[in-house]
């Protein structure tokens, strides 16, 4: 079916007609039967311009309500709606002469049929919103200012979420990933390298360990330059020599540290450390050779260790990140060992939101 388009409600049917054009229609209750006793069966047009008039001045009447009033003499079915004095109502059972002000077992009001009760979390309802962002409520709704503030809040904590980790073994440069706010940034200087005495009575000394920092500090920069030192060099077996010095690391201007000493004649000290605002840990200092003609152990660093001396073979590497190499030993026949490098330094940088 299709839609029926709106007709003009302003013409109403014969409602200018002239004197004498119509006449109101004598029994509406009895309909055209009338005519068999007043017209011979024939209804003048007066009757039927009254009749069309009614009908049409029925329908704009609606139109112009929307909702037709409540009528005293109206039959009523079951969620039939009226309106009354500027209220609406709905039948709650077929009803007839019930005043739906009055009568409240037969009719109640849009406004209470319709009204919503306070949202639970597991009734739909009316919310209040608010503001607040250490509200506990579950029945209120935060605005977009107290989820803003929340926010701000969230990205300023310095204890934030994760966000990523970079590490550096060799120099480079630190580029921030999209969203950091904080770094925790932990350096290490390179160990030194153990030495070579070639005397028959002692062994050599060991190298020094790298020093350590770590900080936690806001974002320097979108991008940081890092150095990360090399281990000291060992000797080799038969040769009279000191250790290399380990190389410094350092993450910007923010944190530096040096690396051990390699071992030598004299006291070998570990690397120093500065900027770390959580902690500055030297590096442990170098061991000295042995009378058994072994040589020194390692200096270690922060979280890791010094390297081992052996009579039958080199002294061992230092541990990764920063430890010392071990000296060389003597053996009985005077043949002298190779010495043991310092470990790299290393630089991790964790970023936080």
């Amino acid at each position: 079916m299709s839609i029926i388009k709106k007709p003009n409600f302003s013409e109403i049917f014969a409602s200018e007609a002239k004197p004498g054009e119509m006449q109101e229609f004598p029994d509406i209750l009895r309909g055209w039967g009338i005519t068999q006793e007043q017209t011979a069966g024939k209804p003048p047009m007066e009757w039927f311009n009254a009749i069309q008039k009614r009908a049409d001045e029925a329908i704009l009447y609606l139109a112009q309500q929307g909702i037709s009033e409540w009528s005293q003499n109206m039959d009523y079915p079951k969620d039939a709606v009226v309106k009354l004095n500027g209220l609406f109502y709905s039948s709650i059972k077929e009803n007839k002469s019930k005043n739906p002000e009055t009568s409240q077992s037969d009719w109640i009001s849009l406004a209470d049929a319709l009204s919503l009760k306070n949202a639970t979390l597991t009734q739909p309802g009316i919310v209040k919103l608010n503001s607040a962002i250490d509200s506990t409520s579950e029945t209120m709704a935060a605005t977009p200012k107290a989820v803003k503030e929340a926010y701000d809040a969230a990205n300023t904590n310095s204890n934030g979420r994760l966000l990523n980790i970079q590490t550096f073994k060799s120099s480079g440069t630190y580029t921030s990933t999209k969203g950091t706010k904080k770094i925790h940034v932990k350096v290490w200087g390179a160990g030194g390298g153990g030495a070579n005495s070639k005397l028959v009575t002692s062994g050599g000394m060991s190298g020094g360990g790298g020093g350590y920092a770590e900080s936690f500090v806001n974002v320097p920069g979108s991008t940081v330059s890092i150095i990360v030192g090399v281990g000291g060099a060992s000797v080799s077996s038969n040769i009279l020599s000191p250790g290399g010095n380990g190389g410094s690391s350092s993450f910007g201007t923010l944190i530096k540290c040096d690396g051990g000493m390699g071992g030598a004649a004299s006291k070998i000290t570990g690397g120093a450390a500065v900027g770390g605002n959580i902690m500055n840990s030297p590096g442990q200092t170098g061991q000295g050779a042995s009378a058994l003609k072994l040589g020194g152990t390692g200096g270690a660093a922060f979280g890791s260790f010094g390297g081992l001396a052996h009579f039958s073979t080199h002294g061992d590497n230092g541990g990764f990140p920063g430890g010392g190499g071990a000296g060389a030993s003597e053996s009985e026949a005077g043949y002298s060992s190779g010495s043991g490098s310092g470990a790299n330094g290393f630089v991790i940088v964790m970023e936080y939101t």
